[in-house]
């Protein structure tokens, strides 16, 4: 099956294919008012092979908490930033507002903040209600230049081989990036990201 066949038969059939849970997770929020909140907050994940994936669109809208104390959910438009730890790293959600390259997408009103440096890394989410299915966009940007968004039907290799240009070694690392949208992938997408900012 061609890599892109492939991705978007794992992308329809996710949902079916691998068990959905819910997770109860410490975060740090802090709204556009600059309030500082830490609580629980309940996320969706799915799990393959090992590799846990989050159901990012479940913060499109509503960021729902766990604590009994607290209100159910915070409107997502209201927050600024998002912090909470999964397997031992870090995932950050900022607000369009927070970073000047993506104002000029108005939705959604959180991006997830990948890796941020001389090249820089974000990706979107989205909820697809006719086919029950989770998309996602990936912005890459270096810093005073336009950004690149890519979806699941643009070469990634094609992309991050023309914003990495003044580093042609990492050509390799760029070629092996898996083409399924899925297995391990982001991991790759990290390993060259990585590799450009701290090459001197």
């Amino acid at each position: 099956m061609k890599p892109v066949l492939l991705s978007l038969f794992l992308i329809l059939n996710i949902g079916f294919l691998y068990a959905q849970e819910t997770l109860q997770k410490d975060a740090i929020i802090i709204t556009k008012k600059n309030d500082t909140i830490k609580t629980s907050i309940k996320i969706s994940t799915y799990d393959i092979d090992d590799e846990v994936f989050i159901h990012g669109s479940d913060f499109r809208s509503k960021i729902r908490l766990s604590n009994p104390t607290d209100k159910k959910f915070i409107p997502s438009e209201d927050v600024k930033y998002l912090e909470f730890e999964l397997q031992g790293n870090k995932v950050e959600f900022v607000s369009v507002e927070s970073v000047p390259e993506l104002s000029k997408y108005k939705m959604p009103p959180l991006f997830r903040r990948m890796q941020v440096g001389k090249l820089n890394w974000y990706k979107s989410y989205s909820w697809d209600n006719y086919n029950f299915t989770e998309n996602f966009l990936e912005y890459f940007f270096l810093s005073g230049q336009g950004v690149h968004k890519i979806g699941m039907f643009n070469s990634l290799q094609k992309q991050l081989k023309k914003i990495t240009q003044s580093k042609p070694d990492l050509v390799p690392k760029i070629e092996s990036i898996n083409k399924v949208f899925v297995l391990g992938r982001d991991k790759q997408i990290a390993d060259v990201v990585s590799a450009y900012n701290n090459n001197k």
